[in-house]
């Protein structure tokens, strides 16, 4: 019998609105292989947000757990994540 167990990753949004009422939701799971890169979890993050109609000028940051491909400093998803954001920002402003 396989073993075809895999590790989840779960992608949540947390919403502050104008009256300051917050709300937390599970946009979804990704399956988590041996081999997934930290351009694996972005592209499905984003993906997930993207399905959902996620507002990207309002995204502010995200909070990961302390593994290397979250947040390391160079190629991380916690930075190429802030990076799309600027992007966004940029682009409102032209």
């Amino acid at each position: 019998m396989q073993n075809n167990l895999a590790s989840l990753l779960a992608i949540f949004i947390l919403g502050v609105d104008e009256t300051f009422s917050v709300s937390e939701e599970l946009l979804g799971l990704l399956p988590v292989m041996d081999t997934i890169t930290a351009n694996d979890i972005l592209n499905a993050l984003v993906g997930v947000m993207n399905r959902v109609g996620v507002d990207w000028s309002r995204a502010a940051s995200i909070a990961t757990d302390s593994t290397p491909s979250m947040i390391w400093k160079k190629a991380g998803v916690a930075t190429k994540f802030r990076e799309k954001i600027q992007v966004v920002s940029h682009e409102d402003m032209n």
